[in-house]
């Protein structure tokens, strides 16, 4: 798929990044409480914030955004911090 393609060329690599992922929607899974309405998720945990910041304004990032935003219907970013375990 062209846009998995384009996270893993553009979105991994980046310093800072603790984890990287990306997929398609579970076609399989249909919980009343799961969320249905994406095609792609990506998910990025980043050190701290500075790392998060440094990502943003990388050209890479920037470059992904450009090259793909027409194809989006929709984006949403959900910005956590993770709980120790």
């Amino acid at each position: 798929m062209k846009m998995i393609d384009a996270c893993k060329a553009y979105l991994t690599g980046h310093e800072g990044t603790i984890s990287f992922s990306v997929g398609t929607i579970a076609e399989d899974v249909k919980e009343p409480v799961s969320d249905r309405d994406f095609d792609v998720a990506v998910h990025l945990v980043f050190r701290d914030k500075a790392a998060t910041e440094a990502y943003q304004a990388h050209p890479r990032h920037k470059k992904f955004i450009e090259e793909n935003k027409a194809t989006w219907a929709q984006v949403r970013v959900f910005d956590s911090y993770l709980a120790a375990p």
